[in-house]
């Protein structure tokens, strides 16, 4: 089976690592919260933080995260996805690490 060149490339290509440091400088990391729901009764019991870079080449976190560790800025991507995590005031439930 043939992939596609961009399923077998460099994952961080054409983002320079630099993007990702004004990212994470600026605190431009999104978290959407994915609902988890009770298949028995279709309560929403919790949500699960996702994480996502601005719109651009950083958007998905498989890319946003290889940028980060190329540039040596995991951990601090890490921490900022961590506190942008929180549960949506007014939403039932729980956030689920």
């Amino acid at each position: 089976m043939k992939l596609h060149s961009a399923m077998t490339g460099d994952l961080t290509a054409g983002a320079p690592p630099a993007d990702v440091g004004s990212i994470v400088s600026a605190g431009r990391v999104r978290t959407l919260f994915q609902p988890i729901v009770d298949l028995e009764s279709g309560a929403v019991v919790g949500y699960e933080p996702l994480s996502r870079g601005p719109s651009g080449p950083l958007e998905a976190p498989d890319l946003l995260f290889a940028a980060a560790r190329e540039a040596d800025l995991l951990q601090e991507l890490d921490e900022l996805c961590r506190a942008t995590r929180w549960a949506p005031p007014g939403r039932p439930g729980s956030v689920i690490r």
